[in-house]
C-alpha cells in the first residue's frame, strides 16, 4: 500500500486547482495524475475553508494544522495509540488484493503532519457511474443480465475474502459502457474486514444487492430479465 505525506499549503493547492472528479458526503475527489486520484475527507476540516455566499468554498482550504493537532489529541485518547478504524482496515483489505481480481481496492494513504487526510484511488478511466447511466441512458445497449452477472461476481469474490462494503449501492458502481466491465468503488468510508465470515455483514450485504437489482429492474426492457 502506497503512503504519501502532505505539506498543508500542498493540500491547498490541491483543493485550488486539482480537477474534481467527483463529491460525496464526507470526501471530494480530485485527479493526482493520469492514474490517481485522491480523496480528501474534507468534512474532518469543513470549518477550515472559506466562507462566500453563506456556502463553504471548498476550493479555498485555509491553515488546518489546529484542527489536525486537535483531531489527533482525540485520537490518541480514542484508539489508545492505536490508527483508527477505517485505516485499519483499509490496510487489513489492501493486504488481499492479490486475492481480488475484480475490483481495485484503495491504492493508499495520504498523511499531512503525521494525520490521514485521505486515500490515494486508481483512476478509473473511460467508466461511468451507473446510477446516472442508467437513469440518462438506460440498459438497452449495456445488458441487464450482464451488468447484474458482473455485480454479483465482484460482490462475491469480496465475500469469499471477508470484505464488506456498507455503503453499497449503484452510485458506488462503475461501468465501462464499451466493455461492460465493472468497478466497485467508495469503499473508505463504511468498510468492514475480517479475518473469517461475518453473518451480519454478509445479510446486509444481500439487502444492499437486492436493492440494485430492483434498480435494475426499474429501468430494464420488457424483452429482458434479471435473475
Amino acid at each position: 500500500m502506497k503512503e504519501i505525506s502532505l505539506r498543508v499549503d500542498e493540500l491547498q493547492t490541491i483543493c485550488a486547482k486539482n480537477k474534481i472528479i467527483g463529491q460525496g458526503s464526507y470526501g471530494i475527489v480530485y485527479k493526482l495524475d493520469d492514474d490517481t486520484l485522491f480523496k480528501f475527507n474534507y468534512k474532518d476540516f469543513i470549518d477550515c475553508f472559506d466562507v462566500k455566499g453563506n456556502k463553504f468554498d471548498t476550493r479555498c482550504l485555509g491553515d488546518i494544522s489546529s484542527e489536525i493537532k486537535d483531531r489527533k489529541e482525540i485520537e490518541s485518547i480514542v484508539y489508545k495509540g492505536k490508527e483508527r478504524y477505517d485505516i485499519q482496515a483499509i490496510r487489513k483489505a489492501s493486504s488481499r488484493q492479490s486475492q481480488i481480481k475484480l475490483t481495485t481496492l484503495t491504492q493508499g494513504l495520504v498523511f499531512c503532519d503525521n494525520y490521514c487526510v485521505g486515500y490515494l484511488l486508481h483512476n478509473h478511466k473511460n467508466m461511468v457511474n451507473l446510477y446516472d447511466f442508467v437513469l440518462k441512458v438506460g440498459l438497452k445497449d449495456l445488458g441487464a443480465q450482464k451488468v447484474s452477472d458482473g455485480i454479483n461476481n465482484a460482490v462475491t469474490e469480496l465475500m469469499q475474502n471477508n470484505i464488506y462494503h456498507y455503503d453499497f449501492t449503484t452510485r458506488n458502481i462503475l461501468i465501462n459502457p464499451e466493455t461492460k466491465d465493472i468497478q466497485i468503488i467508495d469503499f473508505e468510508d463504511q468498510l468492514r474486514v475480517y479475518d473469517a465470515p461475518d453473518e451480519y455483514s454478509i445479510k446486509k450485504m444481500k439487502q444492499q444487492i437486492k436493492a440494485i437489482k430492483e434498480f435494475l429492474l426499474e429501468h430494464v426492457n420488457e424483452t429482458e430479465l434479471i435473475k
